[in-house]
């Protein structure tokens, strides 16, 4: 394919660079208020408490409590619920 953007080329990281050339280059549309934008935020939210948090969710991560509340079969259980052992 002659695309306008190569996936190398992209400075940016994590899930901002896949968007950057599936946006650029193939020309999907990836606007900040599409539905699909923001389940991908959701997920990404969630796979960054697992990976940078051991998956404890803490009382003042409003945004990652809206994410797990958005996306279905996910929720917030166990005894160190929020950050509290």
């Amino acid at each position: 394919m002659n695309l306008s953007v190569k996936y190398n080329s992209i400075s940016e990281k994590g899930i901002e660079k896949p968007k950057t050339y599936l946006s650029g280059g193939i020309k999907l549309d990836f606007s900040t208020n599409s539905q699909e934008r923001q389940r991908i935020r959701d997920y990404h939210n969630i796979r960054n408490c697992f990976v940078h948090s051991e998956g404890i969710v803490k009382y003042e991560d409003n945004k990652l409590i809206r994410s797990i509340e958005k996306v279905d079969n996910v929720s917030i259980s166990g005894d160190d619920f929020l950050g509290k052992i």
